[in-house]
């Protein structure tokens, strides 16, 4: 057993799960892949490899944990791997993106769009917004950017 303040690791060298210290067993998730490309594995190894890494760690640490204090008492909630990855890919597209309007390769306009998540009900959608806008904001390129988060049910925009 892995702890720290951020996060949990339970395993029991076959199977592995992530969670907050303070979460119930049924909020631990695996984590089965350190990149999007790669097959769904769960293993202490990768498990190992997808949050203990250095730059994982910290990231993490500074962007990947929040607390909830919607229903009267702190609860801290850890991402999960699918949300992780999407963030982190699609805040990489971003920079690419940037990078090549500052290049003269396509149009600032284009540059701007950060792209769209598609995700079936009950998988994390709205604390993955939270997660990428939490990043962005902690961005040194951006320099305050302005975020915006649209909803469609009154239950949502409850829950963000």
């Amino acid at each position: 057993m892995f702890h720290c303040n951020a996060f949990i690791i339970l395993s029991n060298g076959v199977e592995s799960k992530i969670g907050s210290i303070s979460a119930k067993y049924e909020h631990f998730h695996d984590w089965k892949r350190i990149s999007e490309e790669d097959e769904g594995i769960v293993s202490l190894d990768i498990m190992i490899k997808g949050t203990c890494e250095k730059n994982r760690l910290l990231d993490l640490f500074e962007n990947f944990i929040l607390y909830d204090t919607s229903i009267g008492s702190i609860s801290k909630i850890v991402t999960r791997n699918h949300q992780f990855i999407g963030v982190n890919k699609a805040l990489k597209h971003f920079e690419v993106t940037r990078q090549k309007a500052k290049d003269g390769i396509i149009a600032i306009e284009d540059a701007q769009k950060l792209g769209v998540f598609w995700h079936t009900q009950g998988s994390g959608k709205s604390l993955l917004m939270v997660f990428a806008a939490q990043k962005l904001r902690r961005s040194p390129e951006l320099k305050s950017p302005t975020v915006i988060v649209l909803v469609d049910r009154t239950d949502l925009d409850t829950q963000i």
